[in-house]
């Protein structure tokens, strides 16, 4: 648990943040869409990285395992979610 811990809390974060620093990428210029298996965990995320926008869809259709990549990515395309577009 403490390695699942640690990744979600600390190594995914400090990897996006490294990845738009080394791009040169400010975070409030992108959309962040991630898997959500907990709405502590993503207002962590949102917190640490300050993303200008984040898809959410947890609260309307739960955690959904493997494929809430998938799906975040569908509902961001959808002409709903486009206003996540920073």
């Amino acid at each position: 648990i403490e390695g699942f811990t640690k990744f979600g809390v600390e190594t995914a974060p400090d990897a996006v943040n490294a990845l738009l620093a080394r791009n040169r990428v400010a975070p409030e210029d992108i959309c962040l869409i991630t898997h959500q298996a907990s709405t502590k965990l993503m207002e962590h995320w949102k917190d640490v990285i300050k993303p200008g926008a984040y898809v959410e869809t947890i609260a309307r259709y739960a955690n959904l395992v493997e494929c809430s990549v998938l799906f975040n990515l569908a509902a961001y395309s959808s002409a709903s979610a486009r206003s996540c577009r920073p």
